[in-house]
């Protein structure tokens, strides 16, 4: 009787958007957990590296326009505004407040989506170092290394994703 729901299209959208944010996810922590570039391991540096890494994700989607690119991207942003709503929870921070944080934390995104847009672009490595320099999340004398491991991860991720635009999954 419930069947017909799981072959929903909607669903089969959503179950992709989930792999995509536990990839996302899966690739933040071993960043900074395995690498010997951070400064802190904070929330702030989760959320600057996972906030890079959607954004890859977001750029790709958009530039292959893959079918239901925009939706795709829609719910990838609410999953990171949910995300970012239970973290502050989970931090102690009060629900008069939250509102608040979550915007802030939106703009500081949105701002880095425009600039990571532009760069990539490019995919000029000195542009990206300047970029991740202005974060404070990396240690000086490792920004070259963390830029390359960052484009590359990126390269992946647009590979990826040009593979399955190609697939036309939905």
């Amino acid at each position: 009787m419930l069947l017909h729901y799981f072959y929903k299209k909607e669903n089969k959208e959503k179950n992709y958007v989930n792999d995509i944010y536990s990839k996302n996810l899966r690739l933040s922590v071993r960043f900074i957990k395995t690498k010997k570039y951070i400064l802190k391991n904070d929330f702030q540096t989760s959320f600057e590296i996972f906030s890079l890494f959607l954004i890859f994700h977001l750029k790709n989607f958009k530039d292959f326009k893959m079918k239901n690119h925009k939706k795709i991207n829609q719910e990838l942003m609410n999953l990171f505004v949910n995300d970012l709503d239970y973290s502050f929870r989970e931090m102690g921070i009060g629900d008069i407040k939250i509102g608040k944080y979550v915007k802030t934390y939106l703009k500081k995104f949105y701002f880095r989506l425009s600039m990571m847009d532009e760069i990539l672009n490019t995919k000029d490595l000195n542009k990206i170092g300047i970029f991740i320099s202005k974060l404070n999340i990396i240690k000086r004398d490792k920004i070259n290394k963390a830029s390359k491991e960052i484009l590359s991860t990126y390269l992946k991720i647009q590979s990826s994703i040009e593979n399955n635009s190609k697939l036309d999954k939905f």
